[in-house]
């Protein structure tokens, strides 16, 4: 999917419904591609989860659940303002990714 496309289409002049062939088959695409990286990520979470071992495990778990506390902080502050981003799905993926390849890359420099 080429994301230029998909920016001309939904900026051309020409009206443009959601059942727009074109724009349809770009949608398509994109989720195509998201399955595919979410395939990948997790076969990677999964190897880089098999070569931790059990104290490292627990201590990304321990990890997991600090970040929760935080996250809860946070909401707690700012609560459901308009213009808070909604990082909730992102947030989750990325800091368990970023999490997990830390312990991964510090495991194999021990």
């Amino acid at each position: 999917m080429n994301c230029e496309q998909l920016s001309d289409l939904l900026l051309e002049a020409s009206p443009l419904t959601s059942d727009d062939p074109q724009l349809q088959s770009l949608a398509q695409t994109a989720n195509d591609l998201r399955g595919k990286i979410a395939h990948e990520w997790l076969q990677a979470m999964v190897e880089v989860r098999a070569i931790l071992r059990p104290d490292q495990l627990a201590q990304a778990a321990q990890l997991q659940e600090q970040f929760r506390t935080l996250r809860q902080e946070r909401l707690s502050l700012i609560g459901n303002q308009p213009w808070a981003p909604h990082t909730c799905c992102v947030e989750h993926r990325d800091s368990a990714s970023d999490r997990m390849a830390a312990l991964a890359s510090h495991a194999v420099l021990r």
